[in-house]
């Protein structure tokens, strides 16, 4: 975690905001250290029984599934698709067991709520109660990574292009002058699509009270830079890029490219909506930003999540109003 902070703060400022940041905090993030802490605790203690009725239930559900709900993505080029598709078919027809009667059939869950729904958001809501606003992980490091974030659409709203281009003007321009002076390995600024928040995070940083002054001063910089006329500043031009650049990352090999695709088709996300949004970007207008700034400058709900030492905790700590957690315990 003191290597990777950059990661765990992030996951851990999404983990409150929508219940996909939620989850992935569960698997990948700090939670995820306390829940495995706690399963050894529970297994030292001699509760197998509940493990081991769990581990069965999944070889049951994994063994025993037909082909209703089940999805195959296959990535490879033109040709191999075509010669292994008899195969392919053959496997899905015939090696898999066939739905029994009477079984209804597994529903899209694009189009309505998944049973764990429910549960889920109110697992959500229980952990938004019991959660400190501000958090400080004290760990052996002598750098620290410092994560301050906000809600600046509601769960649901339109994101457009020219939102993405005032985030990576902020991340690729401003935070990476600024913080590079004070001496941090690397920062960025990114909107999360599912939950509406933007987050900002610094990864190695020295100088974690004077990163989250930088971080408060990122809108007030773009809207004093963007100009009120005329061609944008080269520097915006550049981001227009760079945001698209981010929006279609490189390009993947074959194991990544079959991973992404089958996102996306979750996700219901097409082709023709990232046109869309590439289009928005490099359409990008003053107006368009300065509403999105207004946004970011009256965020709500904001939070810092900081990786850090003893010694920055015990010097600052209070005065940013960070609650100390332990990564030694079973939870925050």
């Amino acid at each position: 975690i003191q290597v990777n902070g950059h990661k765990y703060t992030t996951l851990r400022l999404e983990s409150l905001n929508s219940l996909p940041g939620f989850v992935r905090e569960k698997w990948y993030g700090i939670n995820q250290l306390y829940q495995l802490r706690q399963m050894l605790q529970d297994l030292e203690d001699g509760n197998w029984s509940t493990y081991t009725a769990r581990f069965n239930t999944m070889r049951k559900i994994i063994l025993g599934g037909s082909r209703n709900g089940q999805t195959l993505s296959i990535a490879a080029d033109y040709d191999t698709i075509v010669k292994f598709s008899p195969s392919i078919r053959k496997f899905l027809t015939e090696g898999l067991p066939a739905i029994t009667t009477g079984t209804p059939r597994f529903p899209d869950f694009s189009q309505f709520d998944h049973p764990w729904y429910t549960k889920g958001y109110k697992s959500l809501e229980n952990a938004r109660t019991a959660s400190h606003t501000n958090e400080a992980f004290v760990v052996p490091t002598r750098l620290s990574h410092v994560g301050e974030g906000g809600r600046v659409f509601e769960e649901g709203a339109k994101i457009t292009g020219s939102d993405l281009t005032v985030a990576q003007y902020i991340e690729g321009f401003y935070l990476w002058n600024k913080l590079a002076v004070l001496g941090a390995h690397d920062a960025t600024a990114i909107i999360d699509m599912d939950s509406g928040w933007f987050v900002y995070q610094s990864d190695e940083d020295p100088s974690p009270g004077a990163t989250i002054k930088i971080y408060d001063a990122g809108a007030a910089f773009v809207y004093n830079n963007m100009g009120t006329s005329g061609d944008f500043p080269i520097e915006l031009q550049a981001a227009m890029i760079g945001a698209v650049a981010k929006l279609d990352g490189p390009t993947p090999q074959a194991d990544r490219a079959g991973h992404i695709s089958m996102r996306r088709y979750f996700r219901k996300e097409t082709d023709e909506q990232r046109r869309k949004i590439r289009e928005d970007i490099m359409a990008t207008t003053r107006a368009e930003m300065s509403d999105m700034l207004s946004r970011l400058s009256a965020w709500t709900s904001s939070r810092r999540i900081v990786i850090t030492n003893s010694y920055f905790y015990s010097q600052q700590g209070t005065a940013l109003e960070l609650q100390k957690c332990s990564l030694k315990e079973f939870s925050c």
